[in-house]
């Protein structure tokens, strides 16, 4: 695994900015992604693309969820979260972050994993296979290249293969993520 950053950022509207000051964090399934309108919609979320003898297969998570998942997305780069909101949080201990959402979460959590977007994603093949790691990797850690802007982190956890998500966006209520979180508005940067 690659090394974490030293901090992360999340652009978020005012009324992000309210909700986390009350300790209510919004976590989205990558089949939300695909669902919204707008520049940021992404057809290809959780979409792995992979060729066996010769024929061209999508595999889609949603269809049969044999994990299902959600997700919080941050950056690298603090001008790269203005275009999802006038303000930011700054994020400096992720391990920190991962530990407590890791203790708010139900015991049917199967992992939680930080991983760094790759903007390699197509429709067709990318690389060949080596495993089916790969396939998964694409789906979750991968996006098309018109995102890169973004210099995406995501902090990503899977429920046991028998949770059954009824809709994409997860909401939960840790107070103690909320003081990992430095606020700052765009237009007050140094």
């Amino acid at each position: 695994m690659k090394a974490l950053p030293p901090c992360l950022y999340r652009g978020v509207d005012r009324k992000m900015v309210d909700s986390y000051a009350k300790g209510i964090f919004l976590f989205r399934s990558p089949r939300f992604f695909r669902k919204i309108k707008g520049e940021g919609r992404d057809d290809m979320e959780e979409i792995g693309s992979y060729e066996t003898d010769g024929i061209l297969h999508r595999d889609v998570g949603d269809d049969r969820p044999i994990q299902p998942a959600f997700m919080m997305s941050f950056s690298t780069d603090v001008e790269a979260t203005r275009k999802f909101g006038e303000y930011y949080y700054v994020l400096r201990d992720l391990s920190e972050f991962e530990k407590c959402l890791r203790e708010a979460l139900p015991s049917c959590i199967t992992s939680i994993e930080w991983g760094e977007v790759e903007y390699t994603k197509t429709m067709k093949i990318d690389s060949p296979l080596i495993n089916p790691s790969d396939d998964w990797h694409r789906k979750y850690f991968c996006k098309p290249e018109r995102f890169s802007d973004e210099k995406e982190w995501r902090l990503i956890f899977w429920f046991l293969h028998t949770f059954r998500p009824l809709n994409e966006t997860m909401e939960m209520k840790i107070p103690a993520l909320y003081n990992l979180l430095n606020l700052k508005k765009h237009s007050e940067e140094n």
